[in-house]
Protein backbone atom coordinates (compact mmCIF):
# COMPACT_ATOMS: atom_id res chain seq x y z
CA UNK A 1 0.00 0.00 0.00
CA UNK A 2 2.95 2.36 0.69
CA UNK A 3 4.52 1.68 -2.72
CA UNK A 4 1.17 2.31 -4.44
CA UNK A 5 0.75 5.58 -2.53
CA UNK A 6 4.23 6.75 -3.54
CA UNK A 7 3.45 5.77 -7.14
CA UNK A 8 0.23 7.78 -7.03
CA UNK A 9 1.98 10.85 -5.57
CA UNK A 10 4.72 10.63 -8.22
CA UNK A 11 2.12 10.38 -10.99
CA UNK A 12 0.24 13.41 -9.67
CA UNK A 13 3.48 15.41 -9.28
CA UNK A 14 4.55 14.54 -12.82
CA UNK A 15 1.20 15.56 -14.25
CA UNK A 16 1.27 18.81 -12.28
CA UNK A 17 4.81 19.60 -13.45
CA UNK A 18 3.89 18.79 -17.05
CA UNK A 19 0.87 21.10 -16.94
CA UNK A 20 2.83 23.94 -15.29
CA UNK A 21 5.62 23.54 -17.84
CA UNK A 22 3.18 24.23 -20.66
CA UNK A 23 2.10 27.57 -19.17
CA UNK A 24 4.12 30.26 -21.01
CA UNK A 25 4.76 32.26 -17.82
CA UNK A 26 6.41 29.25 -16.17
CA UNK A 27 8.05 27.36 -19.05
CA UNK A 28 11.39 29.11 -18.44
CA UNK A 29 11.49 27.65 -14.91
CA UNK A 30 12.00 24.20 -16.42
CA UNK A 31 14.90 25.16 -18.69
CA UNK A 32 18.60 25.16 -17.81
CA UNK A 33 18.45 23.57 -14.34
CA UNK A 34 21.96 24.75 -13.46
CA UNK A 35 21.01 28.42 -13.78
CA UNK A 36 19.33 28.86 -10.38
CA UNK A 37 18.89 26.79 -7.19
CA UNK A 38 15.11 26.53 -7.50
CA UNK A 39 15.51 25.22 -11.06
CA UNK A 40 17.91 22.60 -9.76
CA UNK A 41 15.26 21.59 -7.18
CA UNK A 42 12.66 21.17 -9.94
CA UNK A 43 15.12 19.14 -11.99
CA UNK A 44 16.08 17.02 -8.96
CA UNK A 45 12.40 16.29 -8.33
CA UNK A 46 11.97 15.27 -11.99
CA UNK A 47 15.02 12.99 -11.82
CA UNK A 48 13.85 11.44 -8.54
CA UNK A 49 10.40 10.73 -9.93
CA UNK A 50 11.84 9.19 -13.09
CA UNK A 51 14.19 7.03 -11.05
CA UNK A 52 11.25 5.86 -8.94
CA UNK A 53 9.26 4.94 -12.06
CA UNK A 54 12.31 3.15 -13.48
CA UNK A 55 12.80 1.22 -10.25
CA UNK A 56 9.10 0.35 -10.24
CA UNK A 57 9.38 -0.96 -13.79
CA UNK A 58 12.51 -3.01 -13.00
CA UNK A 59 10.92 -4.53 -9.87
CA UNK A 60 7.80 -5.46 -11.83
CA UNK A 61 9.92 -7.00 -14.59
CA UNK A 62 12.10 -9.01 -12.19
CA UNK A 63 9.10 -10.25 -10.23
CA UNK A 64 7.14 -11.16 -13.36
CA UNK A 65 6.45 -14.86 -13.71
CA UNK A 66 6.66 -14.63 -17.50
CA UNK A 67 9.20 -12.02 -18.60
CA UNK A 68 8.40 -12.45 -22.29
CA UNK A 69 4.72 -11.62 -21.71
CA UNK A 70 5.73 -8.68 -19.53
CA UNK A 71 6.33 -6.58 -22.65
CA UNK A 72 2.89 -7.36 -24.04
CA UNK A 73 1.00 -6.09 -20.98
CA UNK A 74 -0.66 -2.75 -21.76
CA UNK A 75 0.18 -1.17 -18.40
CA UNK A 76 3.83 -2.18 -18.72
CA UNK A 77 4.01 -0.71 -22.22
CA UNK A 78 2.56 2.54 -20.86
CA UNK A 79 5.16 2.53 -18.08
CA UNK A 80 7.99 2.05 -20.59
CA UNK A 81 6.60 4.82 -22.82
CA UNK A 82 6.29 7.14 -19.83
CA UNK A 83 9.90 6.64 -18.70
CA UNK A 84 11.63 6.59 -22.09
CA UNK A 85 11.54 10.36 -22.88
CA UNK A 86 13.57 11.09 -19.75
CA UNK A 87 16.35 8.74 -20.86
CA UNK A 88 16.28 9.97 -24.47
CA UNK A 89 16.66 13.55 -23.25
CA UNK A 90 19.41 12.49 -20.85
CA UNK A 91 21.32 10.72 -23.64
CA UNK A 92 21.06 13.77 -25.91
CA UNK A 93 22.09 16.06 -23.05
CA UNK A 94 25.18 13.94 -22.33
CA UNK A 95 26.21 13.41 -25.96
CA UNK A 96 25.83 17.09 -26.86
CA UNK A 97 27.40 18.35 -23.60
CA UNK A 98 24.19 20.08 -22.58
CA UNK A 99 23.59 22.02 -25.79
CA UNK A 100 21.61 19.98 -28.29
CA UNK A 101 21.72 21.22 -31.89
CA UNK A 102 18.59 22.94 -33.26
CA UNK A 103 17.43 19.84 -35.13
CA UNK A 104 16.95 18.12 -31.78
CA UNK A 105 14.05 20.47 -31.06
CA UNK A 106 11.81 17.60 -32.12
CA UNK A 107 13.03 15.81 -29.00
CA UNK A 108 10.64 17.95 -26.97
CA UNK A 109 7.81 16.15 -28.72
CA UNK A 110 8.91 13.01 -26.86
CA UNK A 111 7.91 14.71 -23.62
CA UNK A 112 4.28 14.42 -24.69
CA UNK A 113 4.61 10.68 -24.10
CA UNK A 114 4.78 11.53 -20.39
CA UNK A 115 1.05 12.18 -20.54
CA UNK A 116 0.79 8.40 -20.64
CA UNK A 117 1.33 8.54 -16.88
CA UNK A 118 -2.20 9.85 -16.55
CA UNK A 119 -3.33 6.45 -17.73
CA UNK A 120 -1.40 4.86 -14.87
CA UNK A 121 -3.99 6.41 -12.57
CA UNK A 122 -6.36 3.76 -13.85
CA UNK A 123 -4.45 1.16 -11.85
CA UNK A 124 -5.24 3.06 -8.64
CA UNK A 125 -8.96 3.32 -9.15
CA UNK A 126 -11.39 0.42 -9.21
CA UNK A 127 -14.02 2.52 -10.99
CA UNK A 128 -11.59 3.63 -13.70
CA UNK A 129 -10.45 0.03 -14.13
CA UNK A 130 -14.06 -1.06 -14.64
CA UNK A 131 -14.61 1.71 -17.20
CA UNK A 132 -11.45 0.61 -19.07
CA UNK A 133 -12.71 -2.99 -19.11
CA UNK A 134 -16.09 -1.90 -20.47
CA UNK A 135 -14.49 0.28 -23.16
CA UNK A 136 -12.06 -2.42 -24.29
Amino acid sequence: IVWGSIDLVCILLTITMLVIETVPAYENHFKDPFEAPYKMAIYALDVTINLFFTLDLIVKFLSSSNRKRFFFNTMNIMDILAVSPFYVELAVFITTRGEPPPQFFALKVCRIVRVVRVLKLVRHSKQLTEVMEVVS
